[in-house]
């Protein structure tokens, strides 16, 4: 057998074994069934906030923390806002909070 029909052959091989995968992961794909919603929360009590619960925040309290913290933090809203995770009218606000976390950063790396 000549190398050029070796190659087809493995070429070949290699595009039905594809197949076969694909046709596998669409059985099982088509297969599944997810029967555990019976504790899950509905929609009406994911919105209602338990006013008891409630708990007043000083948010000007000063706190110590690690500089890696206030790092990653800024990199996970650059993840949702590159898998656009917030609304436009969110970015406002979120504008301001990157702008914190930049300068304390900044104050702080330098």
């Amino acid at each position: 057998m000549s190398e050029e029909n070796q190659q087809e052959n493995q070429q070949e091989n290699q595009q039905e074994n594809q197949q076969e995968n694909q046709q596998e992961n669409q059985q099982e794909n088509m297969n599944m069934n997810i029967s555990e919603t019976k504790d899950l929360p509905t929609k009406d009590e994911l919105t209602k906030v338990d006013s008891s619960n409630q708990q007043t925040i000083d948010i000007s309290k000063n706190v110590t923390t690690n500089l890696g913290l206030l790092v990653n933090i800024k990199k996970i809203i650059d993840v949702c806002v590159a898998r656009g995770a917030f609304k436009s009218e969110e970015f406002s606000q979120l504008g301001y909070v990157i702008d914190a976390l930049n300068l304390v950063i900044k104050e702080n790396v330098e």
